[in-house]
């Protein structure tokens, strides 16, 4: 869940025009926010959302005469699980209608104000943190297990057979070594918090691993049950901590 405190929301910029992306970055620093520097390219931006913890994004929907905003914005609610809100001057039909299809928190029109600004990031926030904060599934565990209900139907989960898990928009999947998926109702931080004590380690904003099952490390990856899974660079110091390795 994102953190109500202003000066510790991180907000990646994607703007290709600079005097906007500089004035934008000027007013979200007045608000008590913390933007990284602008960023005018789909590459780019998505190179920060792996390297850096990123709790917001401000994406422009046209990007070198393209829709590139929008791809951004796929790949943020399909990898990274942060709000987002998109800025542009074009708010024909047509564009609204494609860029709805990525579920952003709130829009921009230019011109905007300060005051835009505010209401939009904290429109998107508020919206963010109310999906977060639904009631999430409660796991039954026992000593070395848990059952997933599925149509009507109970299945047993060993937790040390869990591989890893991720959130999934509004849903947590969780992965097995055998090459089962289940998908439940949870946030990560519920799961996460639920299943902590059997050594699962949180390896990136959106995913979670058992490193019993960790078979290679980098410093952008983890392969995990022949899954290839991003490694947040905020998180890498806990994960080596967490497990010993050979010089």
């Amino acid at each position: 869940m994102v953190s109500c405190n202003m000066e510790n929301i991180k907000i990646l910029i994607v703007e290709d025009e600079f005097i906007i992306g500089r004035n934008l970055k000027l007013m979200l620093e007045d608000l008590g926010y913390e933007p990284f520097d602008p960023i005018d390219s789909t590459k780019d931006a998505i190179h920060l959302l792996e390297s850096h913890d990123v709790d917001m994004a401000i994406l422009d929907i046209n990007l070198n005469g393209k829709h590139e905003g929008i791809e951004i914005g796929q790949y943020i609610h399909d990898n990274v699980h942060i709000p987002f809100i998109f800025l542009t001057s074009n708010a024909d039909k047509s564009t609204i209608d494609q860029a709805k299809l990525t579920h952003p928190n709130a829009y921009l029109i230019k011109p905007f104000t300060s005051e835009d600004i505010y209401a939009a990031i904290e429109t998107a926030l508020n919206s963010s943190n109310n999906i977060s904060n639904k009631e999430d599934e409660k796991l039954n565990i026992l000593s070395d297990s848990f059952f997933i209900k599925l149509d009507r139907k109970y299945y047993k989960v060993d937790i040390q057979d869990i591989s890893h898990f991720e959130a999934d928009g509004k849903m947590m999947k969780i992965y097995t070594s055998k090459g089962r998926e289940f998908l439940i109702r949870c946030s990560l931080e519920s799961l996460f918090n639920q299943l902590k004590q059997y050594n699962f380690v949180r390896i990136h904003r959106g995913f979670c691993i058992n490193p019993f099952h960790l078979a290679e490390i980098n410093s952008e990856y983890v392969m995990v049950n022949n899954h290839q899974l991003p490694l947040g660079r905020n998180y890498r110091d806990d994960l080596l901590s967490r497990i010993k390795t050979l010089s």
